[in-house]
């Protein structure tokens, strides 16, 4: 209709199609027209414009048209899902994409962004922004298990990952260089790019690969570098190259040559995780065990003893005003400033103690990664923290509800994340990259209405909207309340508080229920505040009052009878009571003696039974997973674990390996020796085989008498081989004697390995009792071959202190 007239436009007309299934009208007072056949249709100003599958639309039959707040125009179609029109161009959202019906029938946005979507026999579906754009397999990556991330000065983002090699982010395009392009290794742990434009790559058993002109050259222990198994790059202000390695300690490159550096020469542990260079150009390292400061060629050592809240180092980074954030495996987040630590873990409000990577967005939050997702915290939190001018901290916790495709982010690599240069942060995680850009993340703003569902008192419920009376003596309360949020439901939080009992809100987290018993009689309001998923808390909060009556004993008037009678009986007796007061002072005075030094008798004797009991609980919870003569871990530890072990192999596709270990002529060196110095002797052999694994995850573990058993999730066949020498090297390294030894003067010991790929059927290692097996039948080939040596099944090495020979198995 206008101006008073109705005109009809038909397929004759300028229409294409008659016959109209939907009208939606715009804020810009568009008319848009969805058709049957034709397409959808624009009307403003009296034109009228026409879009088709020409233009992009997945279907030609509309049924439901909708806009969005944001502008966004939503078409419902009949076979071609949903259709998003943005910018003059059409996004498809069919059932490839999730979508449960590819006929649309009805659009609608709530408060808080969702749009939902109504189909055809395939129910309701709700459509959110996600939070994170994701790169996996599906986008071209080589290999969804991504360990590092790095920007070099062209904008390109490198992803190192664990079996896919090396990837190159670039103008929307992945290009992967793998042991094929000339990599020695596909498993990259470490990406740097030095002065002169060379990218250098650390691998885990391959060394160091410099890719320069579309080139790889290598770098291994034959070249001097310390160890093969590379995990951290930096380049210092000086142009020498810093390598850290996992168990080789740390390596510099200066003017083509190698330096090693490791606990000979004062570094505090020689598995490195990462390397950062401060403002003072001191280099601070991160290691397995505690932090060193490298400044001058002096090496300052920082642990557990100096204030760190866990010596497992993980990232180290330095912020605009000078400060260290110190990333930890167990012991959360540290600030190292003005020469003194300040830990922040889950006690005082971080997400997590397990911290792989720290970065820092444009409006002062760090971005923290750990294995269940990512969370933000803000600075000047943690600082006020420090300063003791607030109790606790907050953080935002991102996980899938958010768009990433897994929880599990990755770390003890280096950089474990990167911030470009257009401010997006950047994560590995165990099914790709997740990128969030801070500077335009979509808050849900919308404070999350509460609601007080049920009051259950004693063991009756009470209608929660309106002020209850309750009876004398209701001792059992339970409000049980709920947060109103459609787009992440089990992020959503609480606190409560019951005025006239609590002095402090109580933080409830996720928990939507709350608990009082024993209320004394008297008025009380019941409060509770939700705060949905990006910490927007609810102002009003919902409230339920209450009166508890008092029991007659419990009333004023009462207390002043009993105060009036007790006034009574004090004025009548008097007079006795004052003849026999001194008696019968002395008498109570000796009676209070007595009765004291009884309650201290049995007070140190309640002390006794307690440490005692204490004492034996911690004794029964060690005997339950540690051997108790080695203090490894035991038979029945090993078992539960290598189970666990197994499945995650079988869910990620990653190996696993194991060694089984014997010491060579044990029984001898008990003749010899006695049983004494044997128990000796395994305790050192335990010992020393511990210390030497140094990467996280490895396990060692007392498997009966003399033999031990070593696991390695994630570790390779050529792993193996590496881990089974350094075993075997520490143990001979002991030199603990042993003169009826028939393969040497010392104690030494001998191995059996074997590898598997649980989730791959075809391979032979199908089930663990097979690995074990296998395990074992190469400890029984190196004891044949004469002991002091390791057999690998399938690859079958076997290596002596004096020779290399290899054997079918």
């Amino acid at each position: 209709m206008k101006d008073g007239r109705v005109i009809e436009y038909t397929a004759g007309q300028e229409l294409l199609q008659a016959n109209v299934r939907a009208i939606y009208e715009g804020p810009d007072r568009s008319i848009w027209i969805g058709s049957y056949g034709g397409g959808t249709y624009r009307f403003k100003d009296d034109i009228l414009t026409s879009y088709g599958v020409q233009e992009g639309l997945s279907n030609n039959t509309m049924r439901s048209i909708y806009q969005d707040r944001e502008g966004s125009l939503w078409l419902g179609t009949e076979g071609g899902g949903l259709n998003r029109f943005r910018d003059g161009l059409f996004t498809a959202y069919t059932s490839k994409d999730g979508l449960s019906n590819d006929t649309v029938l009805s659009i609608h946005e709530d408060i808080e962004g969702n749009l939902w979507v109504g189909t055809n026999g395939g129910g309701l579906n709700r459509l959110k922004d996600s939070k994170f754009l994701t790169y996996t397999k599906q986008e071209g990556l080589s290999s969804d298990m991504v360990r590092a991330i790095y920007e070099d000065r062209q904008g390109g983002v490198w992803i190192g990952t664990d079996g896919g090699g090396l990837n190159l982010l670039k103008d929307h395009r992945l290009t992967a260089y793998t042991t094929k392009n000339g990599l020695t290794n596909n498993s990259v742990c470490a990406i740097h790019e030095s002065r002169d434009g060379t990218l250098w790559v650390g691998t885990y058993g391959g060394g160091i690969n410099l890719l320069k002109d579309g080139k790889f050259t290598a770098l291994t222990t034959n070249d001097g570098l310390p160890n093969n198994f590379v995990g951290a790059i930096h380049e210092d202000q000086q142009g020498s190259l810093w390598v850290g390695t996992y168990g080789g300690g740390l390596g510099r490159l200066r003017d083509g040559k190698f330096t090693t550096f490791t606990t000979r020469n004062g570094l505090i542990n020689n598995t490195v995780f990462s390397i950062s260079e401060d403002r003072g150009d001191a280099l601070w390292i991160g290691t397995r065990g505690g932090l060193s400061k490298l400044k001058d060629n002096v090496f300052t050592n920082y642990t557990t003893q100096d204030g760190l809240s866990n010596e497992m180092v993980l990232v180290v980074y330095e912020d605009s005003e000078g400060s260290l954030w110190i990333g930890t495996s167990g012991g959360g987040l540290n600030r190292f400033k003005d020469q003194k630590f300040t830990s922040f873990t889950t006690k005082q409000g971080l997400f997590d103690d397990l911290i792989y990577q720290i970065l820092e967005d444009n409006q002062g939050n760090f971005w923290m990664s750990c294995n269940k997702g990512i969370f933000r915290v803000s600075k000047q939190e943690l600082n006020l923290f420090a300063e003791g001018k607030i109790k606790s901290i907050t953080s935002t916790h991102y996980s899938t509800a958010d768009g990433m495709l897994s929880n599990e982010c990755n770390g003890g690599t280096h950089p474990a994340g990167w911030k470009t240069r257009d401010g997006r942060l950047w994560f590995p995680t165990t099914k790709g990259v997740v990128v969030i850009d801070p500077g335009n993340l979509r808050l849900n703003l919308r404070q999350p209405p509460v609601r007080i569902e049920q009051v259950t008192v004693d063991t009756r419920q009470v209608a929660p909207d309106k002020e209850a009376e309750l009876a004398p003596g209701s001792n059992k309360l339970e409000f049980q309340y709920t947060g109103l949020s459609f787009v992440a439901p089990d992020k959503v939080s609480f606190k409560y508080k019951l005025e006239g009992f609590d002095k402090d809100w109580i933080d409830a987290g996720t928990r939507r229920t709350a608990y009082y018993t024993n209320i004394p009689p008297g008025r009380y309001r019941f409060l509770v505040l939700a705060c949905n998923n990006d910490g927007v808390w609810s102002e009003a909060g919902a409230v339920f009052s209450f009166y508890v009556r008092p029991r007659i004993y419990q009333t004023y008037w009462f207390y002043l009878v009993c105060l009036a009678t007790f006034g009574l009986v004090i004025a009548a007796g008097h007079r006795l009571r004052v003849r026999g007061m001194q008696t019968r002072a002395r008498e109570l005075l000796k009676l209070v003696e007595e009765r004291t030094q009884q309650l201290s008798q049995t007070n140190q004797i309640l002390e006794e039974q307690t440490q005692q009991l204490a004492s034996a609980n911690q004794q029964l919870h060690q005997m339950s997973y540690l051997d108790g003569l080695t203090g490894v871990a035991n038979r029945r530890h090993f078992d539960e674990l290598f189970e666990q072990e197994w499945r995650r192999a079988a869910r990620t596709g990653r190996p696993l390996s194991l060694l089984m270990i014997d010491i060579d002529f044990f029984k001898d060196f008990n003749d010899t020796y006695g049983h004494q110095h044997g128990d000796g002797c395994l305790k050192q052999v335990a010992d020393a085989m511990s210390r030497a694994l140094v990467r996280a995850g490895d396990f060692v573990a007392r498997y009966g008498g003399e033999e031990f058993v070593v696991m390695l999730p994630g570790t390779n066949a050529e792993g193996l081989g590496f881990v089974a020498e350094s075993l075997r090297e520490v143990v001979e390294r002991l030199s603990i004697r042993h003169v009826n030894s028939r393969c040497s003067k010392v104690v030494t010991i001998s191995m059996g390995g074997a590898t598997a790929f649980p989730n791959e059927m075809a391979n032979n290692l199908c089930l663990p009792t097979e690995l074990i097996a296998r395990a074992d039948q190469s400890l029984y080939l190196a004891k044949r071959e004469g002991r002091n040596r390791f057999v690998i099944a399938n690859e079958a090495v076997i290596v002596a202190s004096d020779q290399v020979s290899t054997l079918n198995s």
